[in-house]
């Protein structure tokens, strides 16, 4: 079955959805990616396992989920390797995230799978033979469920959560909106602080009477000429 929802927000990246407070939740910015330029964005498969990977896993992440693995770990041993990417990667899995240590990383780079951890170290984890999964964890220090969109890319990683997907589907659309409208604009010669209402939505941003996507969603509405929007007021 087609996820419509997932497919959207696919094109958008982590910084375009991180501006949305209350609405999508970074985690620690600790939790980086190896390598760069890889994308990353499914629906969380989460881990209840203090940074190890159990067998059971491989028989039940499926096709665009990413593996979420909570953290924790006061030893610092490594959770996940290339065969934990590889395994993964063969059942459909879009990426890892892990709160705690990869290892084996110059194969996982040369391998070009996503894997976001807390840390990198030389030392082998643990493969426990059944592990609890599917279940609400902490990750990065965030509150993760089983089927939220987990994103990530070269700034770190981004939770949405189920019941605020659609609202943050059309948010990003409306910056999106937005930025098309000024850059059009600016394009024609018309200074930014010209703009109609452009200073004022800035100066309400900087003085902090909202959440910044509330003072976007406002002045779309009020200043972008009704036949140039795409995206339906509420």
């Amino acid at each position: 079955m087609s996820d419509s929802i997932l497919e959207a927000i696919k094109k958008y990246s982590c910084f375009d959805v991180g501006y949305l407070e209350g609405l999508v939740y970074p985690m620690d910015p600790a939790i980086r990616p190896l390598g760069s330029g890889l994308k990353m964005i499914g629906r969380a498969f989460t881990v209840n396992e203090i940074n190890a990977i159990c067998k059971n896993v491989f028989d039940e992440i499926g096709e665009d989920q990413v593996l979420v693995v909570r953290g924790g770990d006061p030893k610092r041993m490594g959770g996940c390797g290339l065969m934990v990417c590889e395994l993964v990667a063969k059942r459909g899995g879009r990426g890892i995230v892990i709160d705690g240590g990869a290892q084996d990383t110059p194969k996982i780079k040369q391998f070009g799978f996503p894997v976001f951890s807390r840390y990198v170290v030389p030392t082998h984890g643990v493969l426990r033979l059944v592990g609890e999964t599917q279940v609400p964890i902490q990750c990065g220090g965030v509150h993760v469920r089983p089927g939220d969109i987990i994103m990530g890319d070269d700034d770190g990683v981004v939770v949405i959560p189920q019941c605020n997907e659609k609202e943050v589907l059309r948010q990003v659309e409306l910056m999106r909106e937005a930025r098309d409208y000024v850059d059009g604009m600016t394009r024609r010669g018309v200074d930014l602080w010209d703009i109609p209402g452009l200073k004022d939505m800035w100066a309400e941003k900087e003085r902090g009477l909202d959440y910044h996507w509330k003072v976007y969603e406002k002045w779309n509405q009020t200043y972008i000429p009704k036949e140039m929007r795409k995206v339906s007021p509420q």
